[in-house]
């Protein structure tokens, strides 16, 4: 570190996360089921390959990354890898702005469209975004991020973006907020040549890009507008209590990449889902995460399927211990 310019490498099995999860969440680094199921363990969350360069030079970051994530299964690995430069002003007050170029640069996977499959190598994006908080003291604040999607050598241009505007009162002990965030995640318009379905990535993360703990079981982030209400309080110093509501509908009636029952809609609502998540540190060294969400499919979903739908419920509680 030298004139307020700081240098920063490392390398290794790490835990990545871009802005807030809308890209890639450092809950997606690696796949968790069967006898992986342990999504909540540090081990479970770290990408098999992360490298990281940073330069910080007083309220300007420029920053290069390399994630490789963790697949389930040794005997089919797709190896799928991705390179990052951003470059971000922070002045730590207020204002969080930068853009970030993000190129799927190895690995095999690909991922359906209407005559067959394109492979991901070769998939660019281009995602600016900005954050301020406390406007003018006011306690409002606003984050969006925009991601254009494309391709270099397939037929392929989509596009994904959310705005959201919040208000939370500082001066009050438990710091209570309020938040409304609007989403669009382009789906593919099977009239056109070109695909157009956005490909999330490495999206994720409890109560903000797992839009509903039981719909991201069915529709992944694919296809979807959401509409997100989420207030949040601190019951004590250290324990957070909130409740979330998603809305969500589909872009396109046209659902191919999605599961195979629901490739085609005839009905673009999707349903909806609300979360109550308790979670913070009881004591030292030891933390609680409890979360009850219910989820009503739409017509959408209701339409899909020859027998009738139940509504869905998940109940979790966990504990863990931190040394």
């Amino acid at each position: 570190s030298q004139k307020n310019i700081t240098i920063n490498a490392n390398y290794g099995r790490n835990f990545f996360q871009l802005n807030d999860g809308f890209l890639f969440s450092k809950y997606s680094g690696s796949s968790n089921a069967g006898e992986r199921g342990s999504v909540y363990s540090s081990s479970r969350t770290a990408f098999q390959k992360n490298g990281n360069l940073s330069v910080q030079w007083d309220k300007f970051r420029l920053s290069a990354h390399f994630v490789e994530p963790q697949e389930l299964f040794k005997d089919r690995q797709q190896n799928t890898n991705y390179t990052i430069g951003t470059f971000n002003y922070n002045n730590n007050k207020n204002l969080d702005a930068g853009i970030s170029y993000i190129e799927t640069t190895g690995g095999t996977s690909r991922y359906a469209i209407p005559n067959g499959s394109i492979q991901k190598k070769g998939m660019y994006v281009i995602n600016p975004k900005i954050w301020l908080s406390n406007i003018a003291n006011t306690g409002l604040f606003f984050k969006s991020e925009y991601a254009y999607q494309s391709h270099h050598t397939e037929d392929m241009r989509s596009s994904a973006w959310y705005a959201g505007l919040g208000y939370s009162l500082q001066n009050v002990k438990t710091t209570p907020s309020i938040y409304y965030r609007y989403a669009f995640m382009e789906g593919d318009d099977a009239t056109t040549e070109t695909y157009e379905r956005f490909d999330p990535m490495l999206t994720g993360g409890l109560g903000n890009w797992v839009q509903g703990l039981n719909f991201r079981k069915v529709l992944g982030n694919g296809n979807i507008v959401s509409h997100r209400i989420e207030a949040t309080s601190w019951v004590t110093k250290s324990m957070s209590l909130s409740l979330d509501y998603f809305y969500l509908q589909a872009n396109q009636l046209n659902n191919l990449g999605g599961l195979a029952p629901i490739s085609t809609l005839n009905k673009k609502e999707l349903g909806h889902e609300a979360s109550l998540t308790l979670k913070g540190l009881l004591k030292d060294h030891l933390t609680f995460l409890g979360v009850v969400s219910y989820g009503i499919p739409g017509k959408g979903l209701e339409q899909a399927f020859p027998e009738p739908i139940p509504n869905w419920l998940t109940v979790q509680a966990t504990l863990f211990i931190n040394y």
